[in-house]
């Protein structure tokens, strides 16, 4: 059977570097919560994120992000079989996707693309499913992670504000005849919850209105404790079964990408399984929560930076909305 094989990375961040200091002056305006930038740095670990300018959206820093992937697995748009997007933050309210978006954008051929809401799972669901479209017959597809979440922020709650930043991220997945590296494992689970991370209005069982408007129903709503015993919990038991499906040690793990919700949780899951905290790539300090993006725009940072190496055994794990988590034990290496 073919393995599937990461054949190269990209990112799209967008375009406006946004500060704490920023973020602070726009919950006052607001009528939020007194904030500062220790408050916010010791909470989170966020120093700084992006936004997208005016202009920018999902699909558009998706399409920057695939840009940059196809560079650098020197491959052709006309060489893409499928296009995955996963997101929670859409172009448009119901369609088209936005995957359709970038697919015009990038001027790909007629190849199904489509859109995957797992919220901050969704590189992990739409990974494993472009491993098992390439375990079929598919040769080369787009996942990509891509969110606008700056639109969706209630600037009196400074338990949200801060966290979230905009982004993409993408990885070009092949088919490979080799069997020692590439996508190895994955696992996927939900769990519906609704209540404890939710956009309430804009959906059929909420339309917008005046008053979905006026109640911030539109905007990001988190119950953070119950949100990181989650997290933590998942996360855990995730890295756990991937280690013990896979018949290795803990210790042999060279790297672990972890969705970067925001640095205490990675932190726990560190002290809980005792794994050095440096084996944690983190970007949430520069880049904040970016959802379904922020696997995937760690992968891209930690192979430029040289982190990444050929052959490294890695973890990508995600948790989220729905509530949705999953992993994927891979082994560096096109």
């Amino acid at each position: 059977m073919p393995n599937s094989v990461i054949l190269g990375c990209g990112k799209g961040l967008g375009r406006i570097k946004v500060f704490n200091s920023e973020i602070i002056e726009k919950i006052m305006e607001a009528g939020g919560e007194p904030t500062t930038d220790e408050w916010i740095q010791e909470r989170t670990g966020i120093r700084k994120r992006c936004f997208a300018a005016p202009k920018e959206t999902t699909a558009s820093m998706a399409v920057k992000a695939a840009k940059n992937a196809l560079r650098n697995a020197d491959i052709s748009i006309n060489d893409i079989d499928a296009i995955i997007l996963a997101t929670v933050t859409s172009d448009y309210g119901g369609t088209p996707s936005s995957a359709c978006v970038v697919q015009k954008a990038l001027g790909a051929k007629n190849i199904p693309s489509f859109d995957l809401n797992a919220a901050c799972s969704g590189f992990i669901y739409s990974l494993a499913m472009a491993d098992a479209l390439i375990k079929a017959s598919f040769r080369n597809i787009l996942v990509i992670g891509s969110e606008t979440l700056s639109r969706y922020i209630n600037w009196k709650d400074r338990s949200v504000a801060p966290l979230l930043g905009d982004g993409a991220g993408c990885v070009v997945i092949s088919k490979s005849s080799y069997g020692d590296r590439g996508i190895i494992d994955w696992v996927l689970h939900a769990e519906g919850n609704p209540k404890v991370l939710v956009i309430p209005a804009g959906g059929s069982r909420c339309p917008a209105s005046e008053l979905t408007v006026d109640n911030n129903l539109h905007t990001l709503q988190m119950d953070g404790k119950e949100v990181f015993k989650f997290a933590v919990q998942k996360a855990i038991q995730t890295i756990t079964l991937l280690i013990e499906r896979n018949h290795l040690m803990l210790n042999e793990i060279d790297l672990i990408f972890v969705h970067q919700a925001n640095m205490r949780i990675t932190n726990a899951i560190s002290e809980k399984l005792k794994i050095p905290r440096e084996k944690f790539f983190d970007t949430v300090s520069t880049c904040g929560n970016t959802s379904s993006a922020s696997i995937p725009i760690g992968l891209d940072i930690a192979e430029k930076k040289g982190v990444l190496k050929f052959g490294n055994k890695i973890l990508l794990i995600g948790f989220g909305g729905g509530l949705t988590w999953g992993g994927c034990y891979c082994i560096w290496g096109k």
